[in-house]
């Protein structure tokens, strides 16, 4: 079963150098930060930027979730146990099967990968 704690193998050579992507995208947020508050971010500027950042943290919890929901959570699971099972009659899917855990708020965490 593949976990979502296990640590991922060691990358190949990939396609796309992302650095300069991610340095294009603060330039375009900062112009976005001056045209809404009229200046960029800057220090001691009254806010607290601990929980700024915090709450941004728990922003793209919520999307990082959402995205996975959107790509592993099928209709015709069944939830017990806090494990998602494919309802009876239903076929099953071809590929490796995700597996949720329910937390105690009734929402689904994404654990893993059922290997066939």
């Amino acid at each position: 079963m593949r976990n979502a704690a296990k640590k991922e193998p060691i990358p190949s050579e990939g396609t796309v150098n992302i650095l300069p992507l991610v340095v294009a995208d603060l330039h375009a947020r900062e112009k976005v930060g001056i045209v809404k508050y009229g200046t960029p971010l800057q220090a001691n500027n009254g806010r607290d930027a601990l929980m700024d950042a915090y709450q941004e943290a728990l922003d793209l919890c919520m999307y990082l979730r959402q995205a996975i929901c959107e790509r592993y959570c099928q209709p015709g699971y069944l939830h017990k146990d806090g494990l998602m099972y494919l309802e009876p009659e239903q076929e099953k899917p071809s590929g490796p099967q995700p597996i949720f855990e329910m937390d105690g708020y009734g929402a689904q965490r994404f654990v893993g990968f059922k290997e066939e």
